[in-house]
């Protein structure tokens, strides 16, 4: 089956890139504004066919452009919002790829976008997305060619984490799954969305000293996409839950990113937590007592942590393992 593939040249690119050693990613500043990729590789499509002639080949330093700052604030939250720079035309449909359940729906439908098309290789994660959403997700995106998309002007891509997951082996590119930003590439050389958005664990920015994210970056930059990212976290947008991630956002046509500012208070733990949950879902007791031996809390009502070196903590929100 024709899928509509990727041009030879972007998969020399990708290739090159993918396959180079060398240290890649630089973080100068502990914040989200202070973090900037830096990648050694350039993003000029190359002629040659044979992927070793475009290793051997030096290529410049990117430059990169400090991303915009703003926000958008749509029934009391706040998204990131394209700004048109010299085109009035408006964002209208989106396509929403490897969907799970539905979180870029949401929030592209609260910010006034219509579902052109998703996909998700889990079929659980599709029907309840088709419950919950009214839409059918298609399957394995590997699967369908690029011309049974339909045009849309976003693309969504929650990229699969467990190649570069703290939980995972961490393996990046090596994983077969650390590869299916091929398929979004694939997708976007043929429909050329107006923008593209892309969302993955924090450590994705960082595995293999930036590898990962200089090969994204790159390939967007040559499919003729300006490109800036953030790693944001939920606990600054309301939520009371520490969950960083890294959002990397592709626009054209001399669009410009407003990030969000990130300055939502949270709401309070117990706003959203079940009143009455069922009993299967709590730790037994011989756990519970273990943990209040080791631990005493100032925090009611709290969220219980016991990391993989056995040290238990209690926060007024939720984190991630470890």
């Amino acid at each position: 089956m024709n899928r509509g593939g990727l041009s030879t040249s972007t998969k020399v690119l990708w290739l090159s890139l993918s396959l180079a050693p060398g240290h890649l990613c630089s973080a100068p500043g502990a914040s989200p504004e202070g973090l900037q990729c830096h990648a050694r590789f350039g993003s000029q499509r190359s002629s040659s066919t044979d992927p070793m002639e475009a290793m051997r080949k030096p290529t410049p330093r990117m430059k990169r452009r400090p991303p915009a700052c703003g926000s958008a604030v749509r029934n009391g939250r706040e998204f990131a919002s394209v700004r048109c720079g010299g085109n009035s035309s408006t964002l209208k449909t989106f396509a929403d790829l490897f969907c799970g359940i539905g979180g870029f729906h949401l929030a592209a439908v609260n910010a006034g976008l219509e579902p052109a098309f998703a996909c998700d290789i889990d079929r659980e994660a599709c029907d309840v997305y088709e419950r919950n959403l009214g839409v059918r997700p298609r399957g394995d995106i590997t699967a369908i060619p690029a011309s049974e998309v339909p045009d849309h002007d976003v693309m969504f891509a929650g990229l699969p984490c467990q190649p570069f997951s703290i939980i995972g082996k961490r393996k990046g590119l090596a994983d077969a799954r650390g590869n299916l930003f091929l398929e979004v590439a694939r997708i976007v050389e043929t429909k050329l969305p107006s923008a593209v958005v892309i969302e993955n664990v924090r450590q994705f920015a960082t595995i293999e000293n930036g590898k990962a994210l200089a090969c994204v970056t790159s390939t967007l930059e040559a499919l003729g996409y300006a490109v800036n990212w953030r790693i944001l976290n939920a606990l600054d947008f309301g939520l009371p839950q520490k969950r960083e991630r890294i959002f990397i956002v592709a626009t054209n046509h001399g669009r410009n990113i407003n990030w969000p500012r990130g300055d939502v208070p949270m709401a309070p733990l117990s706003t959203v937590l079940e009143k009455k949950p069922d009993p299967r879902h709590r730790a037994s007791e011989r756990i519970r007592q273990a943990r209040h031996t080791a631990h005493a809390t100032s925090v009611t009502p709290s969220i219980w942590h016991e990391n993989k070196g056995r040290n238990v903590s209690s926060h007024s929100f939720s984190c991630a393992l470890r």
